[in-house]
């Protein structure tokens, strides 16, 4: 899940009246180093604008911290935790995938198979979408196109398509092992849960 798909999901299960105050918040809180959005471009913004305005005021990052700090200031903690830990989670994974793109030398060569080499039950990511992406935007456009699992698995056949090698297995056994410890830690909760 990208960052404005996740904020979007917070906002929707806000009640019109916390989204007015959010919306209100937004235009008197600053985060160090920024100034709050004006009032004018929130005034009619819908939750999608909101998201979008958000994000491009603060960037992804901040717009996740910012957007915690308003949910507490409307006494909405349990979506302010919940959107901390699942932020977490996509950094976690983010940062997963792109620590094997890191130890590309080539990462067109990367990209380019992102959008032209149609992958077994893979559409292509548009090349406008890659052309000037970093390693990081490239991991995300990645996230945002494709499930977790696709985008590994997808991730794993480009960088053996390039000859990486070494890179495809880590990754590969780094995401079994997570899938593994992710199912060992439900099968302890819901034998917890059975007592």
């Amino acid at each position: 899940m990208s960052v404005k798909k996740l904020l979007l999901e917070v906002l929707e299960n806000l009640v019109q009246d916390d989204f007015k105050r959010f919306k209100l918040h937004l235009t008197e809180v600053g985060v160090e180093g920024f100034e709050p959005i004006y009032k004018s471009r929130l005034e009619n913004a819908d939750r999608t604008d909101t998201v979008g305005t958000i994000v491009k005021s603060y960037g992804e990052q901040v717009a996740v911290k910012i957007t915690v700090e308003v949910l507490k200031l409307i006494g909405n903690c349990d979506a302010a935790e919940k959107l901390r830990n699942e932020y977490k989670g996509i950094c976690f994974k983010i940062n997963s995938v792109t620590s094997y793109l890191l130890l590309l030398r080539g990462s067109n060569t990367f990209k380019w198979h992102l959008t032209d080499v149609v992958l077994e039950g893979f559409e292509p990511i548009s090349k406008s979408r890659l052309e000037n992406a970093d390693r990081i935007d490239t991991v995300t456009r990645i996230l945002e196109r494709y499930d977790e699992q696709r985008a590994v698995k997808i991730t794993v056949d480009v960088l053996k398509l390039i000859g990486n090698y070494y890179a495809a297995e880590k990754l590969d056994n780094k995401y079994k092992g997570l899938l593994f410890l992710n199912e060992y830690i439900y099968k302890s909760n819901t034998a917890k849960s059975d007592f």
